[in-house]
């Protein structure tokens, strides 16, 4: 999921700059007539006709107004940015096309599904932080695509809600075992020279009683002067 969520933001922001780039070369064209024609000529701008659009400009219309006018009609066509395309985030994300089609429909609401829910509900628990994508039935429209990176907990959750029991405890053994290498890798960063070593057994007070750090947990002594002065 985070692969996918990922590679779908940056399709967008790509997608996005080469827009720009491209709207600001039409707008260097030195005549009005080279700008339009330079503008309709890109089928994500604007459909039409330029020589149309030529006829109802004024004699007396500068670069600049025309420039600000085909800024404006190029910007009824920023939803086609919002539209995720499974074969480019497939294509970023080096994921398979299906396992791409099956985290956008889990991420996904269809129209009017949230029609009968309560509205002042939703500023305690948004349904969209975990589902902010809506599926038309063509495409998926992807209007805040950073979302699913900012509540990835809660998309994860709902992403594990369907599948098996087994598949479930291996994620967890999957999850612990994350958590420990990089609990690991900060102490070795902060302390260089100390000796790491997972599941621990030790015993502690009268009773003597056996403890053992758990999958994501690790055991830290610390010793000066050959003395051992505290130990979790």
């Amino acid at each position: 999921m985070i692969d996918i969520a990922k590679a779908a933001l940056v399709d967008v922001e790509q997608r996005s700059s080469a827009r720009l780039q491209r709207l600001f070369a039409v707008f260097r064209c030195e005549t009005v007539n080279d700008m339009v024609h330079a503008f309709y000529r890109e089928d994500d701008f604007a459909e039409g006709d330029p020589e149309e659009f030529l006829q109802h400009l004024p004699d007396s219309v500068s670069r600049e107004q025309v420039a600000t006018a085909l800024w404006s009609h190029a910007n009824r066509q920023l939803v086609r940015l919002l539209v995720a395309d499974p074969e480019r985030i497939e294509l970023v994300s080096g994921r398979d096309k299906d396992m791409v089609l099956r985290v956008l429909d889990q991420l996904s609401l269809m129209p009017e599904s949230l029609s009968a829910d309560a509205i002042p509900h939703f500023f305690m628990g948004n349904p969209i932080w975990s589902a902010p994508c809506i599926n038309t039935g063509n495409e998926y429209l992807l209007p805040i695509p950073h979302l699913v990176l900012s509540h990835i907990h809660g998309g994860m959750r709902a992403l594990l809600d369907d599948l098996a029991p087994t598949v479930k405890m291996k994620m967890a053994r999957t999850r612990a075992e994350y958590l420990e290498a990089q609990v690991c890798a900060l102490l070795r960063k902060a302390l260089p020279t100390a000796r790491l070593q997972a599941g621990v057994k030790w015993a502690i007070g009268a009773d003597r009683c056996q403890q053992s750090s758990d999958d994501d947990g690790s055991g830290l002594t610390c010793q000066r002067a050959g003395r051992v002065i505290s130990s979790w």
